[in-house]
């Protein structure tokens, strides 16, 4: 296998895990860390409507639009207002193209479009943490999202992965 191939290889074997996640009960279903009721159910990255969880794309893939970052809180089965979702941003090689840790809100501001529903978001419309505009760097980008609840318990974490060549 050539280094191009082998390359190739590595870059869609990465993407193909595109969310782990990080703590689990006996049934595979997630659990926080302290052992707490509170725990992310889902995380997405998406592009212009389109999630990219997992993807390999292209380079500027969606130049001009905006990302999207959503996480679902729940406590004890039950979507959880009142929280704190924040996500880890890694981009390759430690090149960052905005801060690398930022916030998702459930307040009916940031692109979040229902106050109060458990549903945690962040519209980048300045490009600062997607991997979509020509400056993102080619390579995985990770992105780690975690959940904390007012008595500082902490969820479970979930990672989604996407490669850009």
């Amino acid at each position: 296998m050539s280094k191009q191939n082998l390359s190739r290889f590595a870059i869609a074997a990465a993407a193909l895990i595109t969310v782990t996640l990080l703590g689990c009960n006996g049934n595979g279903g997630p659990t926080s860390p302290d052992g707490s009721p509170l725990v992310l159910t889902r995380a997405t990255v998406s592009v212009n409507g389109q999630v990219i969880n997992g993807e390999i794309l292209p380079q500027g893939h969606g130049e001009g639009g905006t990302a999207r970052f959503e996480a679902v809180l729940e406590k004890a089965g039950v979507r959880m207002a009142g929280g704190t979702v924040r996500v880890q941003h890694g981009s390759p090689g430690g090149m960052m193209m905005g801060p690398p840790e930022f916030h998702l809100y459930d307040d009916g501001t940031h692109g979040d479009r229902t106050p109060g529903d458990g549903l945690y978001c962040l519209e980048d419309v300045q490009g600062q943490y997607g991997c979509h505009t020509s400056q993102a760097p080619r390579g995985t980008h990770h992105y780690d999202f975690m959940g904390t609840d007012g008595q500082g318990h902490n969820s479970n974490q979930m990672r989604v992965s996407v490669a850009i060549r």
